[in-house]
This record gives structure tokens, C-alpha cells and sequence, in this order.
């Protein structure tokens, strides 16, 4: 449905989210469903800085398309992160 840039928590990786946890205060991406929107997911800002910027922990997608996708989901639907290489030990 949707096929947008996310950023990451500012604690998770450099280019690549590589670390994660649900637990506050660690600035980590968490795994699971929520929803967030942020202005510096943006493609121009990924150019130029080379990755996008980093949230407080929450994956955040721009602006612009955050009311379309959280009324697409509201009713049912749930965003869900993911990582393949996740396993016990990574997640903290």
C-alpha cells in the first residue's frame, strides 16, 4: 500500500538500523506497531546528508503522507517494524 522512507532511532545505527529495544530513554528503534510522522524524513535531507535524520526512538515517516497512512490503518490495519537479522540478543 504504502512505500515510504522511515528514519530510525538516533541509537539504533549509523546508515542502517542494526540495534533495537522498546524500552524509553534508549533512543533505540522499536519493533513492533505504532504510528509517527516526523519533517526530516525527507529524500532531499537523505541526499544530502547521506541517510535520513534520526528520532527518539520510534520510526518516523514524513509529513506529508503521515494523515493518509494513519487514516488508511486506523480501521484495523497496523504498521508493523521489522528487522530480519533480529533475535533475542539484539533486541535489549
Amino acid at each position: 500500500m504504502f512505500h515510504e522512507l522511515v528514519a530510525h532511532g538516533r541509537n539504533s545505527g549509523w546508515d542502517l538500523a542494526v540495534s533495537f529495544s522498546n524500552d524509553d530513554g534508549t533512543y533505540m528503534s522499536s519493533l513492533g506497531a505504532f504510528v509517527t510522522g516526523a519533517p526530516y524524513v525527507d529524500e532531499a535531507i537523505a541526499l544530502k546528508q547521506g541517510r535520513l535524520g534520526r528520532s527518539l526512538g520510534r520510526p518516523a515517516i514524513r509529513p506529508a503522507i503521515a494523515r493518509e497512512l494513519i487514516d488508511e490503518i486506523r480501521d484495523g490495519s497496523v504498521l508493523y517494524s521489522w528487522h530480519p537479522s533480529i533475535s533475542g540478543a539484539l533486541l535489549r
